[in-house]
């Protein structure tokens, strides 16, 4: 697993609006833009199951989700390791609620972490596939990796799902406004993956969403003392 952890994950170029984002189904996929933190993660079932969770600067972040020890059960029979790129989200009411997850992706203590799993449990929203059974995928096409990671993955379940893909455009864009995701990113479908790299072969438009309010407190991270945890904030009524 040594040679794996190299392995940096591919980035986006930003699109100001919807119409500068590549409206083709056939040239170009479309998937949501999650609002969590992006990861690698490693997985092997043989000899033993074994979890490791990258960031994407290249941290180690497994102690953080003690979960995602069910991830060795992703993979489809017959396949013994995998290198996922991916989302850590926390759902609420089907939606990435990224407050309940900012609690949760710094800690490094096993019972904390423990006990902040059972209180707002993460799940990996798999979206690439970048080595599989010790092969390297990453020269591959976007739509042939697509094609096994599907095949790789079992069926989804609380701990970990497949993002879904669309070749509409518009119709994505106007359901992640009404939904309030974040946002969407296209995908070009004959695209390698660039590791570590910015390139314009992905494009992700994140909706902007505006809100006056008045900082009334705030607190330190859970353990440390440069980095804020939480803001109390007040919102105007309109009155």
């Amino acid at each position: 697993m040594g040679a794996m952890a190299l392995l940096a994950p591919m980035l986006t170029t930003v699109a100001e609006s919807a119409s500068e984002l590549p409206d083709d189904g056939l040239t170009w996929a479309y998937e949501v833009k999650w609002d969590g933190v992006r990861v690698l993660a490693h997985v092997n079932t043989a000899p033993k199951p074994r979890i490791r969770i990258v960031s994407r600067a290249g941290n180690e972040a497994t102690a953080a989700y003690p979960e995602f020890a069910a991830l060795s059960g992703a993979l489809a029979a017959g396949h013994t390791d995998a290198v996922l790129d991916g989302e850590v989200v926390v759902l609420r009411e089907g939606r990435p609620s990224f407050s309940a997850l900012a609690e949760r992706m710094h800690v490094r203590e096993a019972r904390r972490a423990a006990a902040l799993a059972a209180k707002a449990p993460a799940t990996f929203i798999a979206f690439d596939l970048l080595r599989l059974d010790g092969e390297d995928l990453t020269s591959l096409p976007w739509s042939r990796r697509r094609e096994l990671l599907a095949g790789a993955l079992t069926s989804s379940s609380p701990t970990w799902q497949l993002s879904p893909v669309y070749d509409d455009r518009n119709a994505l864009v106007a359901a992640t406004v009404e939904q309030e995701l974040e946002g969407v990113v296209a995908k070009r479908r004959s695209s390698r993956y660039h590791c570590g790299r910015r390139t314009d072969d992905w494009i992700k438009l994140a909706h902007k969403r505006f809100q006056s309010a008045v900082v009334g407190g705030w607190r330190w991270e859970t353990g440390s003392r440069d980095r804020l945890g939480a803001l109390l904030i007040g919102v105007p009524d309109g009155d």
